[in-house]
């Protein structure tokens, strides 16, 4: 049955809590300490040690990184009700070195989402899709569509844009905006 509007919804650090896998994985690696709120920008090299600048990107290629990422709080239930009134897709970037440990954590993680729904790309604007559900700002500002940015207590890089695209903060957050726009296509 056709939906009537598409969401596509990013993995990294909006479904999944992989900043914090990586950052486990690299302060074991490193004898750092680095947390989470430290990072207050996309670029991570910016906060880790010094002789890790080039090298932290290196743990990304370890696919052990994704079994480890934890799925963030109400995602199942949010999917599955999204599933119900919308086409949804999981829009994810692309590192070949990973993609296979990504398709592996979606079954684990959501074994009810259709992973021939799951798209490997690093141009998400090229999709004629609704809605963009990502925590990347430069993702949602570059949609074709309406891009919707997720910031939580886990994505402090972005806490500095606020006020120029729908935002929320938590899974709940998206399916209360799903519902308003449901309420406004209806009339």
């Amino acid at each position: 049955m056709k939906k009537e509007f598409s969401v596509a919804i990013d993995l990294d650090d909006t479904i999944s809590l992989f900043i914090q896998s990586w950052l486990d994985r690299y302060n074991c690696k490193s004898g750092d300490h680095l947390d989470t709120d430290k990072i207050t920008d996309w670029d991570i090299s910016r906060f880790v040690l010094p002789e890790w600048n080039l090298k932290v990107y290196d743990i990304l290629k370890e696919d052990c990184i994704y079994e480890k990422a934890e799925i963030k709080k109400d995602v199942v239930e949010t999917i599955q009700w999204l599933l119900e009134v919308a086409d949804v897709y999981i829009l994810t970037a692309y590192n070949y070195n990973i993609a296979k440990a990504k398709g592996k954590w979606i079954e684990k993680n959501l074994p009810f989402f259709l992973i021939e729904n799951l798209i490997f790309s690093n141009k998400k604007h090229i999709y004629n899709i609704d809605y963009l559900i990502d925590d990347n700002y430069e993702k949602v500002i570059g949609f074709n569509g309406c891009g919707i940015l997720f910031q939580d207590e886990n994505t402090p890089w972005n806490h500095k844009y606020t006020n120029h695209y729908p935002t929320v903060h938590n899974w709940l957050d998206i399916q209360t905006f799903f519902e308003n726009e449901i309420k406004e296509l209806s009339k």
